[in-house]
């Protein structure tokens, strides 16, 4: 089945609960409950805090952050593989960490954040 579809077999079974939750987990982010949790975090964010972390990130490390476009999103995409969160760590603290891994798989990416 395609995502959102229900079998008829599930309606007629009178097994609405699974269907509803099939229903639900699937939805688009702009509806109910989602989108107001979305909303409130997209409304807390703080560009002008992200400028001062970027600026304060890049004179530690002596590096730039890759261009990303401003906003959780982009900061998010920038931060995501733990490679400039390790380079800045190791900055601040030398010898303490290992090299980071560069590696796509999401394993490693999380190996480096954590």
């Amino acid at each position: 089945r395609r995502s959102g579809e229900v079998a008829s077999s599930e309606i007629a079974g009178g097994n609405y609960s699974v269907c509803a939750y099939y229903l639900m987990a699937n939805r688009e982010l702009g509806y109910g409950l989602t989108a107001d949790v979305h909303h409130k975090l997209r409304c807390k964010y703080d560009l002008g805090l992200e400028r001062r972390v970027r600026a304060w990130m890049e004179a530690v490390t002596g590096c730039p952050l890759p261009p990303v476009p401003p906003g959780p999103d982009g900061m998010h995409q920038a931060l995501r593989d733990g490679v400039l969160l390790c380079r800045l760590v190791a900055c601040l603290y030398p010898g303490r960490i290992p090299p980071p891994s560069r590696s796509p798989a999401p394993f490693k990416q999380m190996e480096n954040i954590g």
